[in-house]
């Protein structure tokens, strides 16, 4: 009998998410294998593009348990107009799109799409949560003035899996946006928790 692979790692594809999986999948007893299209079966490792055809996870950057933390002003659209006031634009169609997410000035055109618009909010600290059924694997800081702050503790509900950014703000801590576990960049600093977080979290997805 052939060797059961657990990751399909993309062909040419050699970020932090790969090398996690490359060096530390067999302390946890699993194997991986390069391939130019992912395994059926398989957690997939490389591009938005390469891992989702095996994705079951929805679209939904703002899920509705987070609302607690959802708290600056914002506004769902479909566009097709001229922005009134400064705003970060977000597209909402995809996970990955050509559209970048940032602070788009009064005055700029925002073309028909299906768009979130968020009022400006200082941000002193990000992390990244790493998330499987409610309980949070490991946290990684990714931008803001204190790279040693600790992540703070937020409650996730039991139906939540993925990547969650939480940001530090002047009137306190406001969700940023949540990602698909391949839909998101890996900020940890011990690489078996990726692999850990990567083969629970879309094991979520194989059983159900």
């Amino acid at each position: 009998m052939g060797t059961v692979f657990d990751f399909s790692i993309q062909r040419g594809y050699s970020d932090r998410e790969a090398t996690a999986v490359i060096f530390d999948a067999y302390g946890l007893g699993l194997n991986w294998r390069i391939t130019d299209q992912p395994i059926e079966g398989t957690v997939p490792i490389g591009s938005v593009e390469f891992c989702m055809p095996l994705s079951t996870f929805r679209v939904e950057f703002f899920p509705g348990c987070f609302d607690p933390y959802f708290n600056r002003p914002r506004k769902w659209t479909l566009g097709g107009f001229q922005l009134e006031a400064d705003a970060f634009v977000k597209d909402l169609k995809s996970w990955k799109t050509a559209w970048e997410t940032r602070l788009y000035r009064r005055g700029e055109w925002i073309p028909r799409g299906f768009w979130l618009l968020t009022d400006p909010v200082k941000m002193l600290n990000e992390w990244r949560y790493y998330v499987v059924e409610g309980d949070v694997i490991t946290t990684g800081w990714y931008r803001g003035e204190d790279e040693e702050k600790p992540a703070p503790n937020i409650k996730f509900p039991k139906e939540y899996t993925g990547a969650a950014d939480f940001a530090e703000t002047p009137s306190g801590i406001e969700l940023v946006e949540s990602h698909a576990p391949f839909a998101c960049g890996w900020y940890g600093e011990n690489h078996i928790d990726y692999v850990y977080w990567q083969y629970f979290a879309w094991n979520t997805q194989f059983r159900a």
